[in-house]
């Protein structure tokens, strides 16, 4: 019955996320559509998903999204100066990122937020080990603080830190 219990809190915070985005990108038209799509999706998402589900975590949903926002913004510029400077001071290098995160969810978030923050893609994947392509060196400590973020989303203890 809690497992019931939790899905169905899980479909609800599913809905609101959905219906939220659709009214943001929509600026309010369509709402009712949206509820319905939203209510739709909602409860296919939390009857299909497999496994465990994890409890919303607004605030580290907020911390990940900020610091992404950050990143994409600050990685954007840095690409784009990089380009754009007469001798194109590129320093790509690999990165080997030994990645501590447990649930296959947060693994597969962080490989794409690496692959979507300007500057760095996430190329292979060997066990838990990523194979980052870099457009500049000593990217690790960003690797890190992007991984506790995610890390926040899915309540898994990190050096000290839960989100």
């Amino acid at each position: 019955m809690a497992d019931y219990a939790q899905r169905i809190s899980w479909g609800a915070a599913l809905v609101l996320g959905l219906f939220l985005v659709w009214l943001l990108l929509s600026g309010g038209r369509g709402w009712p559509y949206a509820l319905l799509g939203a209510i739709a999706g909602g409860a296919l998402g939390a009857w299909l998903a497999p496994g465990r589900l994890y409890r919303p975590r607004p605030i580290a949903m907020a911390r990940f999204i900020a610091l992404f926002v950050i990143k994409s913004l600050v990685g954007g510029v840095d690409v784009a100066w990089r380009a754009m400077h007469p001798s194109m001071p590129l320093e790509q290098t690999w990165i080997d990122y030994p990645m501590s995160l447990k649930t296959p969810a947060g693994q597969a978030i962080f490989m794409i937020t690496i692959s979507l923050t300007p500057g760095t893609l996430c190329a292979d994947l060997q066990g838990s080990t990523l194979r980052v392509h870099t457009l500049a060196s000593g990217m690790e400590p960003g690797l890190k603080q992007v991984e506790r973020a995610i890390a926040g989303l899915f309540g898994e203890e990190q050096a000290g830190w839960v989100g």
